[in-house]
């Protein structure tokens, strides 16, 4: 910034004072202290002063450190470390970890880090990205689940295919406390509860909704049911309260009842539709396929907070509000489309229309829940249109688009069918300004392989992305689903955003190559969901011991994360135990060429070794700087 400017008062007389650092030359140079006479009780002025008395300089380490470092700590990681860079009093009280705290806050969105410092920069450089396991056993293994992340650290697991075993199509429900890695069966002794039932082509099966007092419930919408048929019954579970350690307690209830397994009142049963969670309350279905494989647009609306009461008179009072279809002003009809929320509004893009058999879409269109009104954005996407691409919104305000299908343009005319081709790229779209650049390429081949209807999520204030999952197109069943052909948890791409551009990326394959996490092939679907408040994410799929498979990805450095398995979370779940033993957290593990399992004690001893001869200071700056301005500080 231009200037830099902080109130004082100083000492304990009326004086009142305001420190100025001017900038000059890319360094903040010179510093002011300018002095004014403040009024006394009675309105009168102490004294008045002279114009040559009225500004005095000093010199910065005059100041103190404690001072300047309450100065840094109203800053954000760039100002800090350009301030830090300007001279060595003020790189020697910015070298304070709690001056980082707030700068890590910022730009991260975590409450705090043993080391704020390197966790800072642990995110912004992407340089300690790692896969960990949690230590199974877990729930049955299954494929074609739905989870969900709630608050306080607990991840929500339902439904599902069987891998194992005779019972083929699951219906149980399961909670994960992040921080102790002990997995809870959830409404096991519910009075009512859902039929079994799988989602593949669901949009996420349902989401995570707040009612009007602010607690949490599980709301899942539609799914293919073990009959053979897909219905659109909606149920809630809840209120989720005890996290996990009380997921014993939850009950199932239905949400308008009324009507059979298909009822005309609630949104029509579909598939390959979007279910998005707009503003934490409203659930939000659109479009997809019906029975007869046809597209539809059919809006569903459940507003979660309208309802007030007890759990069962909420419920009682909760409907669908469906919106009806227009011939102008509103999207055609389509599947395969993308869906994001934006700023409480749903984003939809692309996907598969009816105009001709399988001909993309490439538009754009805002939908606000409240006043029930469609606004198409003046933009197309340039490449003639996209389906079964991975969508998210970052930084709050640019539209990111990753991979999917796109038709090649020249086939258009023909009778026998479009060709298709699985893209790799990623666009961006400014959605508060979309008509100044429009679709902006960023990537004509990202990282990872060209990939369908792939995950993407947001972390770290919404500066960084990751799209994980997915699959190549080349296994896919008589609806157009796969069954096979998934991208491997080694194709998961991390992006850092900044202004609206990703400045680094990286690919997250570290600790999946040796001992227990070499078996890193994906052969089934796994889901990925993301925790901000933690700054790291989980995926649930394939197989362990004839368990689940669920895998951390962390952003920072065990031994400087202080939010992933911290004393006081791994000790919140005690004097009740689990339903299966706890899981562990797995460090990474390395094998010698002869096969033989390293204890790990000698990397401790070497780190304990280094970090007695080395100062954090000079360590952090043998390792690369950052761009955009962070300095070597960090």
């Amino acid at each position: 910034t231009p200037l830099l400017a902080v109130r004082l008062q100083h000492g304990r007389n009326t004086m009142g004072g305001q420190l100025s650092l001017e900038r000059r030359g890319g360094a903040f140079s010179s510093w002011s202290c300018r002095r004014r006479l403040t009024a006394s009780a009675a309105g009168e002025p102490t004294a008045r002063a002279s114009s040559s008395s009225s500004s005095c300089r000093f010199r910065l380490d005059h100041l103190g450190d404690e001072l300047l470092q309450n100065v840094g700590q109203v800053l954000r990681a760039q100002d800090l470390a350009s301030l830090a860079s300007a001279c060595s009093a003020l790189c020697k009280a910015m070298s304070n970890e709690a001056v980082w705290e707030q700068a890590l806050c910022y730009a991260t969105g975590l409450p705090s880090a043993a080391l704020p410092r390197r966790a800072l920069r642990d995110v912004v450089t992407l340089e300690a990205v790692c896969w960990k396991q949690l230590r199974a056993p877990g729930p049955p293994a299954r494929e074609h689940h739905i989870t969900f992340a709630c608050r306080g650290g607990m991840l929500l697991l339902y439904g599902g295919n069987h891998l194992r075993g005779r019972q083929r199509v699951l219906g149980d429900c399961w909670a994960l406390d992040v921080a102790s890695g002990s997995w809870f069966q959830a409404a096991a002794e519910s009075r009512q509860m859902p039929r079994p039932r799988t989602f593949t082509g669901d949009g996420g099966g349902g989401g995570i909704l707040l009612d009007a007092s602010g607690q949490e419930w599980l709301v899942v919408y539609g799914g293919l049911r073990g009959e053979g048929f897909r219905d659109n019954e909606t149920w809630a579970l809840g209120p989720l309260l005890g996290g996990a350690f009380g997921a014993a307690e939850w009950h199932w209830r239905e949400i308008q009842s009324d009507g059979g397994a298909q009822s005309h009142d609630r949104p029509t049963p579909r598939f390959h539709h979007s279910q998005t969670v707009l503003s934490g309350s409203t659930l939000a279905v659109l479009g997809g396929h019906n029975f007869m494989v046809r597209p539809v647009l059919s809006v569903g609306l459940l507003h979660f907070h309208d309802a007030e009461g007890t759990a069962d008179e909420m419920l009682e009072e909760l409907h669908w509000h469906c919106l009806q279809d227009l011939d102008r002003g509103s999207p055609a009809p389509r599947a395969y489309h993308s869906a994001v929320e934006y700023r409480g509004q749903l984003v939809i893009f692309g996907g598969e229309g009816i105009s001709r058999a399988g001909e993309m879409l490439g538009d754009t269109w805002l939908l606000d829940p409240r006043a029930e009104r469609w606004t198409q954005l003046p933009v197309r996407f340039p490449e003639g249109g996209r389906s079964r691409a991975a969508a998210a919104v970052v930084e709050d305000r640019t539209l990111v688009i990753c991979g999917g299908c796109r038709q090649e343009i020249e086939a258009l005319d023909e009778s026998e069918g479009v060709p298709d081709v699985v893209m790799g790229d990623l666009w961006t779209l400014d959605l508060g300004d979309p008509a100044s650049l429009g679709w902006t390429l960023v990537a004509e081949h990202c990282c990872r392989p060209p990939s369908l209807t792939a995950t993407a999520a947001v972390l770290h204030a919404g500066q960084t992305l990751m799209i994980f999952g997915g699959h190549d197109g080349s296994e896919t069943d008589r609806f157009d689903d796969p069954c096979g052909g998934y991208l491997d948890f080694s194709d998961t791409l991390a992006m850092r955003f900044v202004n609206g551009s990703p400045v680094r990326s990286c690919l997250c394959d570290q600790g999946l190559g040796a001992g227990t996490f070499a078996a890193c092939h994906v052969d089934v679907s796994t889901s990925l969901v993301a925790f901000p408040e933690l700054g790291l994410a989980l995926a649930c799929g394939g197989v362990r011991d004839d368990c689940l498979a669920t895998r951390v990805l962390s952003f920072v450095d065990s031994h400087s994360d202080a939010t992933f398995l911290s004393e006081s979370e791994l000790h919140r779940g005690e004097g009740r135990a689990p339903v299966q033993r706890p899981v562990q957290v797995m460090e990474d593990e390395y094998e010698d060429e002869a096969g033989e399992e390293e204890t790990g004690d000698e990397d401790e001893e070497v780190e304990e070794t280094q970090g007695s001869d080395v100062p954090v200071e000079e360590e952090l700056e043998e390792r690369s700087s950052l761009t955009s301005g962070y300095g070597v500080l960090i």
